[in-house]
């Protein structure tokens, strides 16, 4: 596995140490590659939410009476129902 070899300021050092003694992380490397992981998980939820801001700004806006809602509501649990189901 190639090696990275990084600089840090002595309280990022320590931030890391606590979390490696407190059993929390084996090591080091699992620190940062949780650190990593979660940037992946972060930056690939911000692109999905620019994705649909992008598509509800080209939708347009729908006027919704109160039926609507009823509708979307049923249709919501009953998906929701058939998830708890399996």
């Amino acid at each position: 596995m190639p090696k990275l070899y990084v600089t840090l300021p002595a309280k990022l050092k320590a931030t890391i140490e606590e979390h490696v003694a407190s059993g929390e992380y084996t090591g080091l490397d699992e620190y940062v590659c949780d650190l990593v992981r979660r940037d992946q998980q972060r930056r690939k939820r911000r692109d999905i939410e620019q994705l649909l801001l992008d598509r509800l700004d080209r939708a347009g806006a729908v006027e919704m009476d109160p039926a609507d809602f009823k509708r979307i509501r049923r249709r919501f649990l009953n998906r929701v129902g058939h998830i708890h189901q399996k």
